[in-house]
């Protein structure tokens, strides 16, 4: 029965979302994205709620772009 039983231990979400956020800080990103994505690895290496760090940056990597920068009406 111990076939059955995997050996490879797990990687926390933790861990997998800050290296992913530190792969995207590598490859240049925007000046929009930057300051969301800084926030986020901060937030992740002070333990902060993991569901909110989440929420946050799916809510700006999905919103419409009108929401985070306005385009003025004439």
């Amino acid at each position: 029965m111990s076939f059955f039983k995997k050996n490879t231990k797990r990687i926390p979400t933790e861990v997998k979302l800050l290296t992913d956020i530190q792969n995207a800080l590598a490859d240049a990103p925007t000046t929009e994205e930057k300051p969301f994505l800084l926030e986020a690895e901060q937030s992740l290496k002070d333990k902060k709620y993991l569901p909110k760090i989440l929420s946050d940056l799916q809510f700006f990597f999905n919103a419409p772009s009108d929401k985070i920068c306005p385009i003025p009406k004439s």
